[in-house]
């Protein structure tokens, strides 16, 4: 594995145990409406160290650390989804089975709960913050030598084409819409790009654009 690979693994990992570190105090805080009574500030003292390691552990076993941020999509959040619930039937698990120690005696059950739903949030999130990021300049960065251009097809491969297009950082096309002949499809927008009309359109379509 290359060392750059690493790096960014091991970043992904700090980046996680401080957001899943953050998550747990917040849940405290909004159980006992930002005031945690001493005996649950021992409490979350002690589970600290046990909800960050598993949590890291679950999220290694699902290969959440393979993702490339820049192309994150809803498998792999879904994927961060299923993960996080996991580490939180892991995390629920483990401190029945610690109930006894004093410390964790009484962990109140509705902090997993809040826990899990600020999990979720805030894994899944960073990354898609990178992507967001790239969308959003990307289309304020358009270089005004990139020709206008539409996609023959709003299905996948259009979808897909279109997604790539608008991910370079100096594109030489600037899609403005779709040309599709199905009509549950006209008028919708697809990343922001509107499907303007049927194949029998596209001379008309040409036209109102300017191209002939």
């Amino acid at each position: 594995m290359k060392l750059r690979t690493l790096r960014r693994r091991f970043g992904s990992t700090i980046i996680d145990a401080t957001i899943v570190a953050g998550c747990l105090y917040l849940a405290f805080l909004l159980r006992f409406e930002g005031n945690i009574p001493p005996h649950y500030v021992n409490t979350l003292k002690a589970s600290m160290p046990i909800v960050v390691g598993l949590k890291i552990l679950v999220f290694l076993f699902f290969g959440i650390y393979r993702f490339s941020w820049s192309y994150v999509g809803l498998r792999d959040l879904i994927q961060v989804a299923i993960a996080c619930a996991t580490g939180s039937l892991s995390v629920g698990t483990v401190l029945f089975l610690l109930s006894q120690w004093p410390k964790l005696a009484g962990f109140p059950r509705s902090v997993l709960i809040i826990d899990f739903l600020l999990t979720v949030t805030g894994v899944g999130g960073i990354r898609l913050s990178k992507r967001t990021w790239q969308i959003f300049f990307s289309r304020m960065d358009v270089p005004t030598t990139a020709k206008r251009a539409l996609i023959i097809g709003a299905g996948d491969a259009g979808e897909q084409l279109l997604r790539s297009l608008q991910r370079e950082k100096k594109p030489l096309y600037r899609p403005i819409g779709f040309i599709d002949d199905a009509p549950e499809k006209q008028g919708i927008l697809i990343h922001g790009v509107p499907v303007l009309g049927p194949r029998r359109r596209l001379g008309e379509l040409l036209k109102k654009h300017q191209w002939m």
